[in-house]
């Protein structure tokens, strides 16, 4: 859901340059995964047992 990867380097996550934590969500994945999650009820699936 976020709009550009993580940077790695020397196999560590560098740190951001800008204020912040460094992270800018996609706005359309996430409003599509709150969709999914009101529509399915995905929560209750993975608290009740099958």
């Amino acid at each position: 859901m976020r709009r550009s990867p993580y940077r790695i380097a020397d196999g560590l996550p560098t740190l951001p340059s800008q204020p912040g934590l460094g992270v800018e969500l996609d706005e359309e994945q996430v409003t599509a995964a709150n969709e999914l999650y009101h529509r399915e009820g995905l929560l209750d699936m993975c608290l009740e047992p099958p």
